[in-house]
């Protein structure tokens, strides 16, 4: 069985606070969906996950056609399909249709909604946060939404998990090193010869990795090009200098890819 769905179980049936009485990696709304569909068995769990994955991929698709019409909704389907084996056993496709959803409706002018919608793909996951300037350039004045509903969406996070509860999420329960399917994971495991350690590593060792990180990430967004893409452009390469980067960076930039591989007809 796998492991994301054995977590999920256990998340749905853990008693006591999230974020104070037991570590959680998962933001709140992503949270909220693992414990509605979760069960004690697994396999029940799993074949779950695997219907609200294939209904939310549908729900990103309808996004990607109301929002930018029919050739760019096809081409989001047809760079998807890599990522389906993997993708239908976690919540990947949850942020996404979300996200989707907020621009979409943005393009249908009704910036309220999609600032809701918005501010609820931030508390998903927090990755969306790199297509904020891209939305408020999208919304210009009319981004109150978004604001008011991220302002309460985070003081809701603080009363239920406080500060603990936004770290246990930013730092996946405190895990350190750099994740396998990173950018530096991956040099590490071609030229390592297909070595990797599991755990952490402290001291000096922390501080470069720190550091070189928000070299990376600041190089990303100070040399965004005068494109119109320049949003999503600016968050590929905050996934890519990520050290938490994975498979799951791939399905998130799927959406903003597709308009960059066709022209709407």
């Amino acid at each position: 069985m796998d492991s994301d769905v054995q977590r999920f179980s256990t998340l749905s049936v853990a008693a006591g606070t999230p974020y104070r009485d037991y570590a959680v990696e998962y933001a709140p709304v992503e949270l909220g969906v693992i414990r509605l569909i979760g069960s004690a068995d697994a396999r029940v769990t799993g074949t779950r996950l695997v219907v609200v994955c294939f209904l939310l991929d549908l729900l990103a698709f309808a996004g990607m056609w109301t929002g930018w019409g029919r050739r760019i909704a096809i081409a989001y389907l047809w760079l998807g399909v890599p990522l389906l084996v993997l993708g239908y056993l976690r919540l990947w496709y949850l942020p996404v249709t979300l996200a989707v959803w907020g621009f979409a409706l943005v393009r249908k002018g009704r910036p309220n909604v999609a600032g809701v919608v918005a501010a609820l793909a931030v508390f998903a996951k927090l990755w969306p946060l790199a297509l904020a300037p891209a939305f408020f350039a999208e919304t210009r004045r009319r981004s109150l939404a978004f604001v008011l509903a991220g302002v309460v969406g985070g003081i809701g996070w603080l009363l239920l998990g406080g500060i603990g509860g936004v770290r246990q999420v930013l730092s996946f329960r405190s895990a350190t090193g750099w994740e396998v399917e990173s950018t530096v994971g991956a040099l590490v495991w071609v030229f390592g010869g297909g070595r990797t350690q599991m755990g952490t590593r402290g001291g000096p060792c922390r501080v470069r990795r720190r550091a070189s990180r928000g070299c990376r990430l600041w190089c990303s967004w100070a040399s965004s090009p005068p494109s119109g893409g320049r949003h999503s452009g600016r968050a590929g390469r905050t996934f890519s200098a990520s050290r938490r980067s994975s498979c799951c960076a791939r399905c998130w930039r799927v959406p903003p890819s597709s308009p960059s591989n066709t022209r709407d007809g």
